[in-house]
């Protein structure tokens, strides 16, 4: 009997026309920034992403084809989302981010150059 793991993958579209990064901020070397979550109470948007510690904060640059379809010219990494705030009482949250400086400036050369 062979085993066959079971893969959960959790995502959430934000598109850039509603809503994108806040609270950019720079703490000594590394950088910060939240992505805020408006709970509109329907049943498209998740209302808790406990475990996506770890997740990507994609930012991607759309355009159109000739068939007018969008598609995705360019995608970036631009955070790793490490902490979910509490739901205040107007249903809005924030995910918590490693930014970009943080990913690529420290991360990605530590990854590169296998050192911790």
């Amino acid at each position: 009997m062979e085993n066959n793991p079971k893969i959960m993958v959790k995502a959430f579209c934000q598109y850039g026309a509603f809503g994108g990064v806040e609270g950019y901020v720079i703490r000594g070397e590394f950088d910060y920034c939240n992505f805020p979550i408006n709970d509109q109470n329907t049943d498209r948007d998740p209302d808790n992403f406990g475990g996506i510690s770890g997740g990507g904060l994609w930012q991607l640059f759309l355009d159109m084809n000739e068939e007018g379809q969008f598609i995705v010219k360019e995608l970036l990494l631009r955070g790793i989302v490490y902490y979910q705030d509490a739901f205040d009482e107007h249903r809005k949250s924030n995910l918590r981010c490693h930014a970009h400086k943080s990913i690529y400036d420290h991360a990605y050369r530590a990854i590169t150059n296998n050192t911790p």
